[in-house]
C-alpha cells in the first residue's frame, strides 16, 4: 500500500481567526468595538491624544499605548461607526499635523489593521491603507525605526493573505534588512520565518527549510532556551521538514515540548499541537501505543475546550492508529468524525476535505470494499482540483486546467492511491477496465510529477521531490508490467523504458546540460557567473562548518550563503531563454532513438529499477527488448552479504560462490538467453545495486573450484560498463572538451603519520591516514606509459591540483579517500596537505575526458532515491568528467598499483575503457602466483562509469606528441626534397 503522511496541526494559515488573534497580540492590545454611545466628539477632545502620540512616538512601547488609547476611543461608539470614528481622527490629525506626518501614518496603519481584521471587508482595502502608512513612514522615519519595521511586516502579511507571494516576499526581505540594521533579532527571526513559509506554500522545499532553519538559528541567539518564543521557531521548522526529514522534525517537536515543559506551559496550545504532531510521526513509523496514550489524553482536553480544530486532527490520527491495527470499524468512526467537523468549517474544494475523503477511502480499500474506496478517492480528487468534477473513474484532473486547493504532492498521492486501488481490484476480478483505470491514474500522476518538477529550483528540492514520490513510479511500473501481455494496450514497452529512465539521475543530467548551455548561450555569462560565485561561497561556508569552525554563527553564515545561491539559481532560471529552459527540462526520448546512439550489434543495455517491493529488469538489444521482475525482499540482504565478503581478503570461498550465483540468478539469468552473441554490457544500476560490481557475479555454481581464480565470473564473458542513466551516458559521449595542455595528470600524495602502522590499504582507519607505499610508483609507471605530468609527495597538494586539474585530459588520483556513513557530507578525498569534500567536487571546472579515482570507496555514499549514490565519483561527474573509474570498497595499495598499470597499458593500445579494465583484471589474475591474491577483494573493486569509448592516441602525450609528429613530418618532407634534388641532378 502506498503511504501518505498524516495531516498535522500547523497553526499557520489554518483559519483567519487564529491568525487574527496572533496578530492582535503581536501588535499589543485588542480592540473592543462594541459600545453604546453615539458618534460625537470635537477636534479639541482629540488633539491631546494626538499630541501624546507625537511625544511617545519613538518610545519602545508606543504602539501598545497608542493602540490602547485609540481602541478605548472607538469602543465608546457603536461597532458600525468605528470606520467613521477612525476616519474622523485621521482627518483631525491631517489638520493638526499635516498630510504627511508620522502620527497620521500611525492612524492609517491602525485603520489598515482594523480593516484587515474585519471579515466583511476586503484585504485589498487594508493593503491600500497600510501602503499609504508605509509611504509616509519611509519618507519621515529612519530606516531602522520600529514603526517602519512593523509597516513592512503588515504590508508583507497582507500581500501574503492576498496570494501576492513575490510582493510579500520582497516586503519581508526588506524587513529583514531593516531589522538587522536595528539589531532587532526578534523581528529578523520573524521575517525569515515568514519568507520560509512563502517558499513552503509555493513548494520550493529546499529554500523553505533553509529559511526556517535560519530563523531558528537567529532566534537561538535572541531568546533563552526557556523562552516559549523559541519553542515557536522549533515548532514551525518541524512543520516544514516533516515530509522530507521526519527524524529532524521529531527532534524539533521534542525540543518544542521540552522548552514549554521547562516553563510549565503544558497548557499552551502549541504544546498540544506539538504533542499531536509528534504522535503522528510515531504513527507513520508504526509506533502505536505511545501515540494512542497521548492522543487519548489530548482528546479529553479538546472535547472539554470544544476545540474542534484540534479535535479533527486528533480524530484523524486516532483513525490512522486503528487502521494500522486492522480495526477498520473504529478507524472509520474516527475518520468520519473528522469529516463531519470539516464540513462545518471548510469548503468542499479545500485541502482539509481532500484529506478527509482520502483517509476514508483508504479504510474502505484496506477492508476490501473497493467500490466505496473508489468513490471516496474520486471525491478527494474533486476537492483537490475545483476544475475537475467528472465522476467517471477513467477521468482525472488535467494539468493545464488544474486549480488546486492542496499541494501538487498530495494530488499526485491521491492519484497514486486511486491507481493502486484499481490495480488491486483488477487482480481480484480480472476486469480489464479496472486495469485501464489504473493506467490512466498513474499516467496522470507521473505527468503531474514531472510537470511540477521542472519548476523546482534547488537540487535539494528536486531530490526531496523525487524521493518523496518514488513509490508512485514503482506502482506505475507494476501496472505497466501487469498490462504487458495484453493486446490493445499500446506503447507499454516505450512507457516502461521512459519511466525507468525518468527515475534516474535527472539532477545529474541537468548539471551536464547546464555546462553545455555555457557554450550555447553565452549571453547569460554574467548571471551564470553570479550563480557560480554564490555557489562557491556556499561551498566555502560548508567547508568551515564541516571543519567545526565558528559554531552557531558559522551555521548562520552557511545558511545565508545557501539561500543566496538558491535564490540566484531561481533568478537565472527565470532569465533563461525558452530554448535553454527546454534544454534543461530534459525529456527522455523514445528508447529506440536513445539506444540507437549507444547500441551496436553486440551490445546490450541492462536497466534496473529497485523499488520498495519489486525489482524490474529491462534488457535492450538491437534485436528488441525484454522485461523481468522479482520481489525486492531478499535483494538487500544478499547484496549486503556479498559486499561484506568482498570487503575482506580473508572471507571464505563457499559462501561467496553461493551468494554471488544467487544474485546472478535473480538479476541476469531470466534474460540470459537474449544475451547470446552479446559481448558488451551497459548496466544502469539502481538502489542497492549501485554499489555492486556485476563483474563478480557467477554464471554457474560448481563445487570443484579450489580458489577464487577459477570461478565463472561474469566479466570473463562480457566487457562491462556502467551508467547513471542512458540519458547521462548519451550526454557524456557527446561532450567535447577544449583547452587542455596536459595529456595525463597523476597525483600521488604522501601521508607521513608518525606512530601509525603502515596499512596495506588506501582506507581511512580510525581517522588515521597511513603512508602509501605504492601510489608514487603507480603514477610514475603510468607516466612511463603515457607521458604527461605527475605530482608526488608534498607537490601533490590541494592547491596544485586545483590549479592544474582544469587543464588535464586524464586525471589520476592515487590517494586516500574517506566515506563517512554517519555524516555523508564529510566524505572527502585527500591530498598531501588538505582534502576536498564531496560538495566541493561539484564546483571543479574540469575539462578532462577521464578521471580515475585510485582510492577507497569512491563509488559509494549516501543513496538518494531517484538520483543514485551521492559519491565522490558522482561529484566529479557533475563537474563535467564524462568517464570515471571508481572503487566500491577499501582497495589494496599493491594490487591497485598493478591493476592500474595494466589498465593504462590497455588504454594506450586503443582498447575502449571498459574493455581495457576487463583486460587489466584478467592480466592481474593470470599473473598471480599466490592464490590469496586471487580474492576479488584485490582486483574487483574498480568499475567504469560513463563514456567507454577508447582514448585518441594524442590523449597520451598531448601537445608534446603533436610537436614531435610535426618534427617527424618536417624531416620526412626535407628528406623527400633532398632526394628529389639529388635525383634531378643525377638525371642531368
Amino acid at each position: 500500500m502506498p503511504e501518505r503522511l498524516l495531516k498535522k496541526v500547523s497553526r499557520i494559515n489554518k483559519n483567519k481567526f487564529r491568525s487574527v488573534i496572533w496578530l492582535l497580540l503581536w501588535l499589543g492590545g485588542t480592540s473592543q468595538l462594541v459600545g453604546q454611545a453615539e458618534f460625537t466628539f470635537s477636534e479639541e477632545q482629540i488633539r491631546p491624544m494626538l499630541d501624546s502620540f507625537e511625544w511617545q512616538h519613538d518610545e519602545v512601547d508606543f504602539r501598545r499605548k497608542a493602540s490602547g488609547r485609540l481602541d478605548m476611543l472607538i469602543a465608546q461608539y457603536p461597532q458600525a461607526a468605528y470606520d467613521e470614528v477612525i476616519q474622523e481622527v485621521i482627518s483631525i490629525s491631517q489638520n493638526h499635523f499635516g498630510e504627511r506626518h508620522r502620527v497620521t501614518a500611525f492612524l492609517f496603519h491602525r485603520q489598515g489593521i482594523l480593516t484587515f481584521l474585519d471579515g466583511e471587508k476586503s484585504k485589498e482595502e487594508a493593503l491600500v491603507l497600510l501602503e499609504r502608512a508605509l509611504e509616509i513612514r519611509e519618507e519621515l522615519l529612519p530606516e531602522a525605526h520600529q514603526e517602519l519595521l512593523h509597516s513592512w511586516f503588515l504590508v508583507g502579511l497582507t500581500n501574503l493573505r492576498l496570494g501576492n507571494y513575490e510582493v510579500s516576499m520582497a516586503a519581508f526581505k526588506k524587513g529583514v534588512e531593516l531589522a538587522k540594521a536595528a539589531n532587532n533579532c526578534e523581528l529578523v527571526s520573524n521575517y525569515l520565518q515568514r519568507i520560509g513559509r512563502i517558499y513552503y506554500d509555493t513548494e520550493e522545499q529546499e529554500l523553505a527549510e533553509a529559511y526556517h532553519e535560519l530563523a531558528l538559528m537567529e532566534a537561538k541567539l535572541c531568546f533563552d532556551f526557556d523562552d516559549p518564543t523559541l519553542a515557536n521557531y522549533y515548532f514551525r521548522a518541524a512543520d516544514v521538514c516533516t515530509a522530507t526529514d521526519p527524524n529532524l522534525a521529531q527532534d524539533y517537536y521534542e525540543n518544542t515540548l521540552l522548552i514549554l515543559e521547562r516553563g510549565n506551559n503544558q497548557d499552551d496550545e502549541m504544546y498540544q499541537d506539538a504533542s499531536i504532531n509528534l504522535a503522528g510521526l510515531f504513527i507513520d513509523q508504526d509506533k502505536i501505543q505511545g501515540p494512542l496514550r497521548v492522543l487519548s489524553s489530548q482528546l479529553i482536553v479538546a472535547r472539554n475546550n470544544e476545540d474542534e480544530e484540534r479535535l479533527e486532527i486528533i480524530y484523524e490520527n486516532l483513525g490512522a492508529i486503528h487502521r494500522r491495527l486492522g480495526d477498520y470499524q473504529k478507524a472509520l468512526f474516527y475518520y468520519q468524525e473528522a469529516l463531519s467537523i470539516r464540513k462545518e468549517y471548510y469548503y468542499e474544494h479545500s485541502a482539509e476535505m481532500n484529506y478527509a475523503y482520502h483517509n476514508i477511502g483508504e479504510v474502505f480499500q484496506e477492508s476490501d470494499d473497493f467500490e466505496k474506496a473508489a468513490f471516496y478517492y474520486q471525491k478527494a480528487l474533486f476537492s483537490a482540483d475545483s476544475t475537475f468534477q467528472n465522476p467517471a473513474y477513467l477521468a482525472n484532473p488535467v494539468i493545464e486546467n488544474a486549480v488546486l486547493s492542496t499541494n501538487f504532492a498530495d494530488l499526485i498521492k491521491d492519484l497514486d492511491f486511486k491507481g493502486s486501488l484499481f490495480l488491486e481490484w483488477y487482480r481480484k476480478d480480472k476486469d480489464r477496465e479496472k486495469l485501464e483505470v489504473a493506467l490512466a491514474a498513474f499516467e496522470r500522476a507521473t505527468d503531474f510529477m514531472y510537470s511540477k518538477r521542472s519548476d523546482l529550483i534547488g537540487e535539494g528540492s528536486k531530490l526531496s521531490w523525487q524521493e518523496q514520490l518514488f513509490p508512485v513510479l514503482e506502482h506505475h511500473l507494476e501496472v505497466l508490467y501487469t498490462a504487458l501481455p495484453f493486446e490493445g494496450f499500446t506503447g507499454i514497452e516505450e512507457k516502461i523504458f521512459q519511466l525507468m529512465e525518468k527515475s534516474k539521475a535527472l539532477v545529474l543530467m541537468e548539471s551536464l546540460v547546464q555546462q553545455q548551455l555555457e557554450v550555447d548561450f553565452p549571453s547569460r555569462d554574467s548571471l551564470e557567473g553570479l550563480v557560480l560565485k554564490k555557489q562557491q561561497r556556499f561551498a566555502e561556508s560548508q567547508r568551515k562548518l564541516l571543519e567545526k569552525e565558528g559554531g552557531n554563527n558559522q551555521i548562520i553564515t552557511m545558511l545565508q550563503a545557501k539561500i543566496a545561491w538558491l535564490e540566484a539559481q531561481s533568478t537565472l532560471k527565470k532569465n533563461l531563454p525558452q530554448q535553454a529552459n527546454d534544454f534543461i527540462n530534459y525529456n527522455v526520448t523514445a528508447y529506440t532513438d536513445l539506444s540507437s546512439d549507444l547500441l551496436m550489434e553486440k551490445h546490450a543495455i541492462l536497466h534496473y529499477f529497485v523499488g520498495y517491493h519489486t525489482v524490474f529488469v529491462l534488457l535492450v538489444t538491437k534485436k528488441g527488448w525484454q522485461c523481468h521482475s522479482f520481489p525486492t525482499n531478499t535483494l538487500i540482504k544478499k547484496v549486503a552479504g556479498l559486499r561484506t565478503l568482498l570487503s575482506s581478503p580473508t572471507s571464505k570461498l563457499e559462501p561467496f560462490i553461493e551468494i554471488s550465483n544467487q544474485l546472478y540468478t535473480d538479476l541476469i539469468a531470466p534474460v540470459s538467453k537474449s544475451l547470446e552473441g552479446i559481448e558488451d554490457l551497459i548496466i544502469i544500476p539502481d538502489g542497492v545495486l549501485s554499489a555492486l560490481p556485476f563483474e563478480i557475479l557467477l554464471t554457474e555454481k560448481t563445487g570443484s573450484e579450489k580458489n577464487f581464480g577459477d570461478l565463472a565470473y561474469l566479466f570473463w564473458d562480457y566487457q562491462i560498463t556502467y551508467a547513471f542513466s542512458l540519458a547521462t551516458l548519451k550526454q557524456q559521449r557527446s561532450q567535447s572538451s577544449v583547452g587542455r595542455n596536459i595529456a595525463f595528470l597523476g597525483f600521488a600524495p604522501s601521508f607521513e603519520n608518525s606512530g601509525a602502522a603502515v596499512l596495506p590499504s588506501r582506507a581511512c582507519e580510525r581517522n588515521t591516514l597511513a603512508p602509501l607505499l605504492e601510489n608514487a610508483k603507480e603514477v610514475k609507471a603510468i607516466q612511463n606509459i603515457l607521458g604527461g605530468k605527475i605530482a608526488e609527495n608534498t607537490v601533490a597538494s590541494k592547491q596544485n591540483f586545483l590549479s592544474k586539474a582544469g587543464k588535464a585530459k586524464i586525471i589520476h588520483l592515487a590517494t586516500h579517500a574517506c566515506v563517512d556513513d554517519n555524516e555523508p557530507a564529510r566524505s572527502r578525498i585527500f591530498f598531501t596537505d588538505d582534502h576536498l569534500y564531496v560538495h566541493e567536487l561539484y564546483n571543479l571546472p574540469l575539462q578532462a575526458d577521464m578521471v580515475v579515482l585510485s582510492a577507497c570507496e569512491t563509488g559509494v555514499g549516501n543513496f538518494r532515491r531517484g538520483e543514485g549514490v551521492m559519491s565522490l565519483a558522482r561529484g566529479f561527474a557533475a563537474s563535467g568528467a564524462p568517464s570515471l573509474t571508481l572503487s566500491y570498497w577499501s582497495v589494496s595499495d599493491q594490487s591497485t598499483s598493478e591493476i592500474m598499470q595494466f589498465y593504462y597499458q590497455a588504454l594506450k593500445e586503443g582498447k575502449p575503457k571498459h574493455q581495457a579494465l576487463q583486460a587489466a583484471k584478467k592480466d592481474y589474475l593470470l599473473g598471480q602466483e599466490d592464490v590469496r591474491s586471487l580474492h576479488p577483494y584485490y582486483w574487483a573493486p574498480f568499475v567504469h562509469f560513463g563514456d567507454y569509448s577508447s582514448l585518441r592516441k594524442n590523449s597520451f602525450c598531448g601537445a608534446y606528441c603533436s610537436l614531435r609528429w610535426l618534427a617527424v613530418i618536417l624531416v620526412l618532407l626535407l628528406g623527400l626534397w633532398i632526394w628529389k634534388s639529388v635525383k634531378a641532378r643525377t638525371s642531368l
